[in-house]
């Protein structure tokens, strides 16, 4: 049977995914000025950089036939990390965090953001506890949730209620 591959959330905020967009627009746009050597070296490097801002994420690998999972970081889709081994899957459950963050303007105005979001964790028979999945959207995860289980064959317990 294949690995199960959870993408989770990127390794850098969305400002340098955005500087990674405007990295690949600059290197096609500095490309047809420049076309010369100089001109594919700096493209070609600029291409590189953004891809590698764009395409950072972290991520979970497992793999039931073997009983081994694995957390790993992608760059470029190729995955970086260490393979670990599991006697059995006790349960997948569900827990509501709150996020709060907090802006402070130049003339010292302070605004509040929060924001709320499932995320879902995998418990080893061991008592060992892995991030599998997030979403902002209960129904988006369970939905997920229920995918991934068709593999790991285990119950799904819900604490946000």
């Amino acid at each position: 049977m294949e690995p199960l591959n959870i993408m989770h959330e990127y390794v850098l905020p969305k400002q340098f995914r955005f500087f990674g967009i405007l990295a690949l627009v600059f290197a096609i746009i500095f490309f047809t000025q420049h076309i010369n050597l100089f001109g594919f070296l700096v493209s070609s490097a600029s291409v590189f950089l953004g891809a590698l801002m764009l395409t950072a994420r972290y991520g979970l690998s497992l793999d039931t036939s073997q009983k081994q999972y694995k957390e790993f970081v992608s760059l470029l889709w190729f995955q970086s990390g260490t393979w670990k081994d599991y006697t059995g899957i006790e349960k997948i459950f569900i827990n509501k965090i709150v996020e709060s963050e907090r802006m402070v303007s130049r003339s010292g105005a302070k605004f509040d953001f929060k924001s709320q979001s499932c995320q879902a964790y995998i418990k080893f028979d061991d008592g060992q506890k892995i991030e599998l999945d997030s979403d902002k959207s209960k129904e988006r995860l369970l939905a997920r949730l229920k995918e991934y289980n068709e593999q790991l064959q285990t119950i799904i317990q819900d604490n946000t209620i």
